[in-house]
């Protein structure tokens, strides 16, 4: 006899080899460990990462990271793990991603026209 019909479904489908490509985004998003949130580059610990957040999942039956906000779930973990992230880590994230958010000159004009329309267009509304 059967004392449960639940079944709990884990997907490690996003394995790649250590000498592959490593996407920047991988796991499922509440199993995401903080490497890959802030956008660094990531390995093996991940996974254990990930395998750790499905533990403690089946254990409590609930999510550990119950958020689908970046800001948030970072901030969850510093609170589960009662410390704060190293600050090279910190400062590694920053500087990788103001690396990909430049723009360049012409969409920046682009966008300075099209903030200054927008701007114009509120002072008109507003009178």
């Amino acid at each position: 006899m059967l004392r449960s019909t639940e079944i709990r479904l884990i997907d490690f489908g996003g394995a790649v080899f250590s000498d592959d490509h490593h996407s920047r985004i991988i796991n499922t998003r509440q199993y995401r460990g903080p490497e890959v949130i802030l956008g660094l580059p990531w390995s093996y610990p991940s996974d254990v990462w990930s395998a750790g957040c499905i533990i403690a999942e089946l254990v409590t039956g609930n999510l550990l990271f119950a958020t689908h906000e970046e800001r948030e779930h970072l901030a969850l973990m510093q609170k589960i793990l009662e410390r704060k992230f190293p600050v090279r880590m910190c400062t590694e994230a920053l500087r990788r991603q103001r690396s990909r958010d430049k723009i360049s000159p012409r969409r920046e004009r682009y966008k300075s026209r099209s903030t200054g329309a927008d701007r114009r267009r509120r002072d008109r509304s507003s009178r």
